[in-house]
Parts: structure tokens; sequence; C-alpha cells
């Protein structure tokens, strides 16, 4: 449809070039008048479409949201779950146990009729299972570092997901790391992480309302919390109170923490009201001994086993010698149990290795593994093999980002807040750089043309110096700007509809700038271009196409990327009209031109740089890679590493595996660890 409005707007354009002058003159009179009435229609149609969801689509009931949403939370947990190889063989089975008696609420407040007495939970290493035999609907599960507790929760939500029926709540995981209570209400995070994870839940009903927060009101949306313990200690004491406080009687919840945590928690404050408490327990030498076996190929004979048998039996005859005693106890988590097949069990590795003296202390041993992982998953190439990435580099830029989340207090990647926490002064000497210089071009071309060309240099480059003055010192210029699919959609409408706003604005738009001549001032034809640049960027603007699937970090940059670039360009049409409008008026058709085009470049380039996340992002990429900080393809680094299971995937961001993982690769950066361990 683009292609088609071009093409007319060019037929147009020649057509009132052949006119000439004053036949053209007369041509703009006449097109002033349909613009006036094409403007004034679309201008209204476009904010209406805005502050109304649009009247032209009908709105979808809360059930095709709803349904929506749990199609795309499905398919990114099962992918979440296949790349932490969950399912291969088997999930690693993790009991559990009630938790103490002080970490729960009263009996008779979770089980209603219970008479004071606690009833006895079926063991069962299944989370649903367990959560299912609440009447409330709340449960907490605590653990230690590399317990299972985030891989318990996304195995609750996938389980969920696979049983539920349509209308039932949708169970959403959501990193508890993204919320400050103090400044944020509870519905309002979740809602904003909803739309997070899928931009049409911000799109508004017919009262006004995003659709997130209706179904979060509807109790559409079961929370699963992830990670108590991952919010800053200043704020982990009131979190339970908060919750207490915002949640309803029939609100049900899933939340997961470190047992200290939790329990620093309710001694502060109180706890989890109505929720029953599991606590995950150490994994057994004879749940080792039957999966590690299953990890890796089998021997030539029956009698000879896999290369885990000589580690296995000595566990099993010899659980008392001091090898034994360490490689079980640091092998009583799950991260620890898949950090060594990671490195033993996909390699040629021996992992008799394990069983080696200098490894007799639990806390060397899990020292040893963590060391081993990133170049252990770089092994092979990978998807990505046009990155070539060595192990080392690959450990060295995970540990420069590791360092920058540990400074910051932080577990999340998001590219659009990397220029300004990697490199914020760097970013802003760039693009107020950028600004000036891009500002004293087409202010020299226009001052030159009518002024003298040392005139024109003269006024350009103080032109320019402003112009980057402001970027540098007016704050709202060098705020950081959100993803345009983050931010507030307001449209159902889908590109193609997009595209034909486009058409319909560009046609007129393009036979005024071939026609305008000697009429600029006149007031019809002004408040025609003025009305039509306002329709078409406010369609642009608040218009972000739907995404199909759930947004990811690649996704959501090609989306903003998108809007930046189609912003831009009809910035730069504007400036390229007014200023070759002008021109024309003065000079010939080819200098008006030239001049129309050094200002819609100069003008495009700098909107789509300064005022996207994409831009701001592109030149804090170039920056950390002339540097030698990180690659230049970073997404595809990070896309590669998540492949490669060193990060996970939450929303739109990235974080590490584990919070040791994160703690450990930070301390690397240093000569000698002199930072405290996570162990």
């Amino acid at each position: 449809m683009l292609v088609v409005g071009i093409v007319v707007s060019t037929g147009l354009g020649v057509f009132l070039l052949r006119e000439g002058r004053e036949n053209a003159d007369q041509w703009s009179s006449i097109f002033g008048f349909f613009l006036n009435i094409a403007s004034f229609l679309l201008t209204i149609y476009t904010m209406v479409g805005i502050r109304r969801g649009l009247a032209t689509d009908q709105v979808r009931p809360d059930a095709d949201y709803l349904e929506n949403l749990a199609t795309m939370v499905s398919e990114g947990y099962t992918a979440e779950s296949s790349l932490r190889r969950l399912q291969d063989p088997d999930l690693l089975p993790v009991d559990w146990a009630p938790a103490d008696r002080d970490l729960m609420d009263h009996p008779t407040n979770i089980w209603p009729g219970s008479n004071g007495h606690s009833p006895h939970l079926r063991p069962t290493t299944s989370i649903l299972e367990t959560y299912l035999q609440v009447p409330t609907g709340r449960l907490v599960v605590l653990g230690r570092p590399g317990a299972g507790k985030t891989v318990a929760a996304l195995t609750f939500a996938t389980e969920s997901l696979a049983v539920r029926l349509a209308g039932e709540p949708v169970p959403v995981v959501l990193s508890l790391s993204t919320w400050d209570p103090e400044s944020q209400d509870f519905r309002d995070w979740i809602c904003g992480r909803l739309t997070e994870l899928d931009p049409r839940l911000s799109e508004l009903d017919r009262d006004g309302v995003p659709w997130a927060r209706r179904l979060v009101d509807r109790r559409g949306i079961l929370p699963v919390l992830d990670g108590l313990d991952e919010l800053p200690t200043r704020l982990k004491a009131g979190v339970l109170r908060t919750l207490n406080a915002v949640l309803d009687r029939d609100e049900h919840i899933v939340l997961t923490s470190r047992t200290p945590q939790y329990r620093a928690g309710v001694q502060a404050g109180d706890v989890l009201t109505g929720a029953a408490v599991i606590e995950l327990q150490p994994l057994r030498p004879d749940t080792l001994a039957d999966y590690l076996p299953r990890t890796t190929k089998q021997g030539r004979t029956a009698s000879a086993g896999t290369k885990w048998a000589p580690v296995l039996d000595n566990l099993r005859d010899r659980p008392d010698s001091p090898s034994s005693r360490s490689l079980a106890e640091v092998l009583s988590t799950p991260l620890m149990v898949w950090l060594a097949r990671v490195q033993y069990s996909d390699t040629e590795a021996d992992p008799a290795r394990l069983l080696h003296r200098e490894f007799r202390e639990p806390r060397a041993l899990r020292l040893h593994l963590l060391d081993g992982l990133v170049a252990a998953a770089y092994a092979d190439p990978g998807r990505h093999r046009r990155l070539r990435v060595s192990a080392a580099s690959a450990e060295q830029w995970l540990a420069d980002l590791a360092a920058l989340l540990d400074r910051r207090g932080s577990h999340n990647l998001r590219w659009w807040e990397m220029p300004d926490i990697l490199a914020g002064r760097a970013v802003r000497v760039v693009l107020a750089a950028t600004t000036a210089v891009l500002a004293t071009v087409a202010a020299t071309v226009v001052l030159g043309l009518r002024n003298g060309l040392e005139r024109g240099l003269l006024l350009g480059a103080l032109f320019g110096l402003i112009a980057g003055a402001a970027i540098w010192f007016i704050p709202w210029l060098h705020r950081r700007p959100a993803p345009a699919a983050v931010g507030s959609v307001r449209s159902t409408r889908s590109i193609r509809q997009v595209n034909g706003i486009l058409v319909v604005a560009l046609i007129p738009v393009a036979a005024i700038s071939l026609s305008w001549l000697r009429v600029v001032d006149r007031a019809d034809n002004m408040a025609s271009v003025v009305a039509m640049l306002i329709s078409v960027l406010a369609a642009v603007v608040a218009v972000p196409a739907p995404p199909e699937r759930a947004v990811d970090p690649f996704r959501l940059l090609r989306a903003d990327k998108a809007s930046a670039i189609a912003q831009g360009c009809l910035i730069g049409m504007a400036a390229g009209i007014l200023a070759g409008a002008g021109a024309w008026t003065v000079f010939p058709t080819g200098v008006a031109l030239g001049v129309g085009a050094v200002l819609a470049i100069s003008a495009g380039l700098v909107w789509a740089i300064v005022g996207s996340a994409w831009g701001r992002f592109l030149v804090a990429q170039v920056s950390w890679w002339a540097t030698g900080r990180l690659p230049l393809g970073l997404m595809a680094f990070l896309a590669d590493a998540h492949q490669r299971g060193i990060l996970r995937q939450v929303g739109a961001a990235y974080q590490f595996r584990h919070e040791s993982l994160q703690t450990h690769l930070a301390t690397r950066q240093l000569p000698q660890r002199t930072q405290a361990s996570p162990l």
C-alpha cells in the first residue's frame, strides 16, 4: 500500500510540475479545499481511535484477550522449559516437606473447617498437585539457593496451562525483582508486566480501562511471584505485609523465596495470609543415581554402565569419605546437578575428576563447577555460528554484564535500559554531537543560500551548537525513551490499516510539497499541512502493530526500530516540505528540492536516533564495541547465551540462569576473589 501511495504521489507531483507555476497555483487551491476536509476527518478519526481503542474495531470480549494471553505464555514457558532441557530426559524430581510451623498461617485460615489441625498434604513432587490440595489457592515454595524454586514456578505454570480450561485464570510467572512495593501499586505492576508479555493488553475497552487491568480485576490472572529474596533488602521486610493488605480473600497466588529471606519477612511483618508453605528438600543420592546416568551415553556393554558409574559407586560404597561427602553436598541442589551435567554429561570430560582431593571442600567443588560453565557451554558453535565467539571472550563479556547488574542491585538485562546504564554520558555525548553536526549541515545549506557561504557557515555552526546543547542540557530530551511495543498501545489496527492511513496522508502531502509555490503564506494550505502532519504522526506513534506471539527482546527491538524509522521519515518529510517550499519561493526548483532533501535527512536522522530507544541502543552498541567492552552484535550474543543456558528470558528481559551464577561471574572481573561469594 505504501508503494501505491508513493507512485500516486509521484504522479501527482509530475502532473503539477508540467502544469507550470500559474496552473499549479490554481491546482494548489483546489487541493487545499479537499485537504482541509480530509485533514480534519483524519485527525478526528485518529484521535478518537487513540482515546477509545478505535470505534471501527469490534471490541473483543475479555475471554479473547485471556485466551490469547494463555496461548502466548504457554508457548513461552514451553520454549523456556525446552531450553533448560527440563524434559531431557525427564524433570529432575525434587521432594518437599512442610515448612516450619511459624512460617505458616493458622490452619483454619488455610483449611477452613479443620478445627485448628493441619491436614497432611499428600507427598508428591508435583507443585501443581500440591497447590490443588490447598483450598485457599495460596502456596509458598521455599528452598536453599539453587534448590529449584524458579523451575518449580515455571513447571507449575506449564502444567497448569496444560490442564487449564477456557475461561479459567492464566498462571503468569512474574519476577519480583521488577517490583518496587514502595512506589508501585501491586496490581499496576502486574498490569505492566502483562502488557510487556502481550502489548495488546494495553488496549482500552469501551470504558477506557486497559484490558490488562480488566483481566486482573476479574481474577483472570494467577500471579506466580518468583524470587521474594531477589528484592532489595530495604523492600523485603514489608512485602508480605503489603501483599496481605492488597489481596482479597478470593485472590490466589504462588510465591517462591529462599527460606531465610522469607523467615525475615515473616518476623518483620507477617506470614502470607491463607498460604500453605512447603520447603524443597536436598536431592538424595539415589535420585542422582537414577538421573545422572540417563543424561549421557551408554557404555559399550550393559555391565560397563555410563561414565558416571565410578562416581555414583563411590557415593554408594564410601558415603563417609571426604570426596563423597563433598560431592553429595554439592550435588544436593538441581542447579549444581545441571552444572555437572553440562560440563561432564554433555562433553567428553570424565566426571571422576569430581572425586579428586582438590575438591574435598564443598566450596572448592562449587567454584569448579561455576568456573567451568561458560567454557563447556561455548564448546560448540551454537545456533549463531556467525558470531564466532570464543569461550574467553564470552566469559569476559558475561562477567562485565554480571558486574553491571550487581552494581545496580538488579537481575534484569533490558536492552532499552542498557545505554544509560553502561555508557550514559558517552551516549549523551554522541547524541549531542550527532545532532550538532546534522543541524550545522542543514542550517548551513539553508542559510548559506540566502546569506552567502561564509555567513551561512557561521550561522549554521551557531545553530548546530544550540541544537547540540539542547540535547545535552534539556532533561526531557535525553530522558530514556521506552520501546514502542512497551509504551501505551491505544489501537487494535493492524499494520495494513496503518499503511492505509499513510497512503491517504502521503498523497496530498506529496502533492503540496511539489505544488507549493508562492502561496506558502496562504492560511488554508498551511492549516492543511499542519493538520495532516499531526494526523500522520499520531497514527504512527499511537498504533504499533500488535505482535502475533509473545514479546521477546529481539522482536521488541525490531518493532522499535521500525517505529523509529517510520517516525524519522515522517518528521523528515515535514521538515523537507516546509524548508523546500520556503526555498522554492526564492530559488529555482532544483535548489529548493536540494534544500528540502538536506533538511529531511537531517531532521529524520536526529529524530530516529535521539527520540527512540533503538537509536540510543544503536549508538551505545557502537560505543561498547569500539572500546572492546561488548560485541557489536550484542542482541545476537545475548540470544545465543540464552540458547546455551547461561541466560534465561523473562518477558522482554534477559536474566542470568541463577543469581549465584551472576554473582560468581561478577567476581571474576577482579584479579582475585575479594568480594563475598554467593556460596
